[in-house]
């Protein structure tokens, strides 16, 4: 049986209203988008070459939300590109804040052999690169942790994906917006269990099988 669809990675160009429709016509559709967004700056997004600016992303993301108010996101993220400045990162850090992503797939730039940003000028020293990284995932921490709080208490469908590596006893699944749920009780891979979430982590729920749900 078929339990969820799920969108991978998509680009930004290609989300309109036919595009946010699809949540509304296909139920099975999960609720979640990874919608890479790579520089909070307008300057470094015209030197990625990526098609759109700060504005016109956030202008997908208010739309989107607007329609499917329920909608989480993630995005991948890129620090220490060459002509990034500490306004520019100022300006990526200011974006994750606005937007409260759900999660943030971050990355230090790193060169590449063959690609345009070779001639954009001389790489970053690495410990800027790391630190700015390092300042971006203590932020983006911080958000999800907020963000999981709002889950305590609450009833939750998850797919089961396996044992929870990390402790035996326990079952590791994920939500339909795509959060980690580990819970205790009689389960399998594959089955989908209503879980009562007791306590959050920034990077996961944990709780136990509802009886008789």
């Amino acid at each position: 049986r078929l339990w969820r669809l799920r969108f991978t990675t998509s680009h930004p160009e290609h989300v309109d209203v036919n595009f946010a429709r699809c949540f509304a016509d296909l139920p099975r559709l999960a609720p979640y988008l990874h919608l890479p967004v790579q520089s909070g700056s307008s300057e470094v997004l015209r030197a990625m070459r990526r098609g759109y600016n700060r504005e016109a992303y956030l202008a997908k993301i208010a739309g989107l939300r607007e329609r499917i108010p329920e909608l989480a996101f993630g995005t991948d993220i890129i620090v220490g590109f060459p002509t990034e400045t500490e306004d520019d990162f100022q300006q990526t850090l200011s974006l994750v804040n606005e937007v409260g992503f759900d999660t943030v797939y971050s990355f230090a730039y790193s060169v590449r052999p063959g690609t345009g940003a070779l001639s954009l000028g001389p790489d970053l020293p690495e410990e800027v690169k790391f630190e700015r990284l390092a300042r971006l995932n203590g932020i983006q921490k911080d958000i999800q942790a907020r963000r999981n709080q709002s889950w305590i208490g609450r009833d939750v469908e998850v797919l089961v994906e396996g044992p929870n590596r990390r402790n035996s006893q326990e079952w590791t699944g994920r939500t339909s917006e795509a959060r980690w749920v580990h819970f205790l009780g009689d389960s399998a891979p594959g089955r989908v269990e209503r879980v009562r979430v007791e306590q959050v982590s920034a990077f996961s729920l944990r709780g136990e099988i509802v009886v008789g749900a």
